[in-house]
């Protein structure tokens, strides 16, 4: 569904007008008989399951979270590790139905968890950031150093916040999540 996209190594620069049309025809292709949830991260990250008639967008993008190499494939493994739990919890459930896709869940929780530590990141006392440069960044008394083009200062804060977040942190810092049916 148009737009540009320029790839460069992991990182990918550019737009998609439509990404849950996109998405839908990728997941509509599928592995055979199992559903696939396709994924796109972006200001506002995507995740559609067309076998399960599912689509779920989640809004908070950061910037800060694009001047970052690799930040697509952190939120993969992330996905992964929402996965694992996921699937260890459906087999030692004795209640294995559920109205959501195998795994969509995880997809969207590894965005949600990103985002989160992301938000956490940037709230983040840190040391490196001088008073001059939290009011020049319009961050009152935090910031990830980024006004002192100290990006890796939100790098390691961002991981900080992966091993911080507790549940309340996750319900005060979550994104704002859209997830809906398609119609039939």
């Amino acid at each position: 569904g148009g737009g540009s996209v320029e790839t460069r190594g992991v990182d990918s620069l550019g737009s998609v007008e439509d990404p849950t049309s996109l998405l839908r025809a990728v997941s509509r292709e599928g592995r055979g008989d199992l559903p696939l949830t396709a994924c796109m991260s972006g200001a506002s990250d995507v995740a559609v399951n067309d076998a399960g008639r599912v689509w779920a967008q989640v809004d908070g993008g950061l910037s800060e979270l694009g001047l970052m190499t690799g930040s697509g494939c952190l939120v993969t493994a992330l996905q992964g590790c929402f996965a694992a739990a996921e699937k260890e919890l459906l087999l030692s459930s004795s209640e294995k139905e559920t109205d959501l896709p195998p795994y969509f869940a995880s997809a969207v929780g590894g965005f949600v968890f990103m985002k989160a530590a992301a938000r956490l990141a940037l709230s983040l006392d840190l040391p490196s950031v001088t008073e001059g440069q939290r009011e020049e960044t319009g961050r009152g008394a935090t910031g990830p150093g980024l006004a002192c083009g100290r990006a890796y200062s939100f790098r390691h804060g961002l991981f900080d916040g992966f091993g911080a977040l507790t549940p309340a942190l996750m319900r005060t810092l979550s994104p704002h999540i859209t997830c809906e049916r398609f119609p039939d």
